[in-house]
């Protein structure tokens, strides 16, 4: 089977594409990614917007993005050593959910978004287990009520819902090195350096939010559509 990302074109292309834009800081024409369809069709133009702005000098990207953090958790009175391994279960007073609006609030850069907590995702996975074992059963109304629940149910679970930080972002360090990656075009912008293949190590770091395949396997040649050859 082809190296592929396993879009397919149902409108996770274009979340790919919005959010390269927003992590790099950059707008690509209408008709550009129509000609896109490996992802180093994607890299390519990326390189280009990036190649004015090369530079091994200037910050850490990480590094600033942590700093940002830390002065925000502190305006938060959180307290503790704030170091890169301090880990977010410590902060009791802020849901998870909650804690990452108010260091985006503070901080401005764009970061993870929280997923369901076990709690919140075994309601919704019974739900579902009893619509299919209703859809045997015949019964009409039960159909009706799990429906009803999975469709009304699920933005109320997600908006109540206390959630879990991705994994990799457990920690000050690793929610910094996630912030990077998603604000790294507005980063360099601000001072951060670009060194050797920086841009190559980020642009993998956020396609592996977007595809199953093992970040270490992603290359140049990599196709972004699944079974459709299709741009994204």
């Amino acid at each position: 089977m082809p190296n592929t990302l396993g879009l397919w074109g149902d409108l996770d292309d274009l979340e790919l594409l919005r959010d390269i834009e927003a992590s790099f800081d950059v707008s690509f024409c209408d008709d550009e990614p129509t000609k896109w369809f490996t992802v180093g069709d994607v890299f390519a133009a990326l390189e280009r917007e990036f190649s004015v702005q090369a530079s091994a000098g200037g910050k850490c990207a990480t590094s600033m993005a942590f700093f940002r953090l830390r002065r925000a958790l502190t305006e938060l009175g959180v307290e503790g050593r704030l170091k890169p391994d301090f880990s977010f279960s410590a902060v009791k007073q802020l849901s998870p959910r909650r804690l990452i609006k108010e260091l985006e609030k503070r901080s401005g850069l764009r970061l993870p978004s929280p997923t369901l907590s076990y709690a919140g995702a075994g309601l919704l996975l019974l739900a579902f287990t009893g619509l299919v074992a209703s859809f045997f059963i015949g019964n009409g109304w039960l159909i009706l009520c799990l429906l009803a629940v999975l469709v009304l149910g699920f933005p109320v679970i997600g908006t109540v819902d206390r959630g879990m930080l991705p994994m990799g972002s457990k920690t000050l360090g690793g929610l910094a090195r996630a912030a990077a990656t998603r604000n790294y075009g507005r980063l360099v912008g601000e001072g951060a350096g670009m060194r050797e293949g920086d841009l190559w190590r980020v642009f993998c770091d956020l396609l592996a939010d977007h595809t199953a395949l093992p970040k270490d396997e992603i290359a140049r040649e990599t196709l972004l559509i699944g079974k459709r050859t299709k741009a994204a």
